[in-house]
């Protein structure tokens, strides 16, 4: 949902203001930070899945 809301506000910005406006350089940055919180989540999730995957394994042998 934030996410619909950074690229309106975006796209809105580039309209009003251009693309060169510190606005909207802002809200892209705001985008980017979000994005990037994004994938470093997933990639938290996805290590603590394989963990506890490799616990599970190591528990079969």
């Amino acid at each position: 949902m934030s996410e619909a809301l950074f690229l309106q506000a975006l796209e809105i910005c580039q309209q009003v203001f251009g693309v060169n406006h510190p606005n909207t350089i802002s809200v892209k940055q705001n985008l980017e930070n979000l994005e990037a919180q994004k994938s470093d989540s997933r990639k938290v999730k996805n290590n603590t899945n394989n963990s506890w995957w490799e616990k599970f394994l190591g528990l079969l042998k």
